[in-house]
């Protein structure tokens, strides 16, 4: 679709479902625990592991093909920002 190759897509939808699940699991843990935090800083925090997550991947793929691909980490950084935003609906 719009020349925008598949693997980009399943690094955009991976880190939609990291930054939402993290961003989840650290709100509703962070107040089971009794130390408040609000929706917007479990979102970013969701958003910090799905970046990061997205990095790490990133690494992985320059130490086995030599190649670090940018275009990727986009995808990653727009998917993380998707489940960010989707975690505060």
């Amino acid at each position: 679709m719009c020349g925008i190759p598949s693997d980009k897509y399943a690094n955009v939808i991976c880190c939609l479902l990291i930054a939402f699940v993290a961003g989840a699991a650290s709100f509703y843990f962070f107040n089971l625990i009794h130390c408040g935090i609000s929706k917007a800083g479990a979102a970013v925090m969701g958003f910090g592991f799905a970046y990061i997550a997205g990095v790490v991947k990133e690494k992985l793929d320059e130490r086995r093909d030599g190649k670090f691909d940018f275009n990727d980490l986009f995808a990653d950084t727009v998917g993380g920002l998707i489940g960010g935003l989707l975690f505060l609906l």
